[in-house]
């Protein structure tokens, strides 16, 4: 069971690459196609523990706002 939730983990690092430079929490990142593809192939399979949904993204955006240049993204 370990090696399934650090995947879950791995999976939602993936998403946080994509959607935390819009809060200027971290630098942007170029993720590669074959990373976002593979993130959804895991995500469809259940490996989603860590994955923050549009809601709790919505959330964030409402608190945090957005850095600004940036745009709402719901990566997910």
């Amino acid at each position: 069971m370990k090696n399934i939730d650090e995947i879950s983990v791995i999976v939602g690092d993936i998403q946080r690459l994509i959607i935390y430079p819009q809060f200027g929490w971290q630098i942007e990142n170029d993720v590669p196609d074959s990373i976002i593809k593979d993130y959804y192939f895991l995500k469809k399979l259940g490996f989603s523990k860590y994955i923050l949904y549009k809601q709790q993204i919505k959330e964030l955006i409402n608190e945090y706002g957005i850095k600004e240049g940036k745009k709402e993204n719901y990566f997910n």
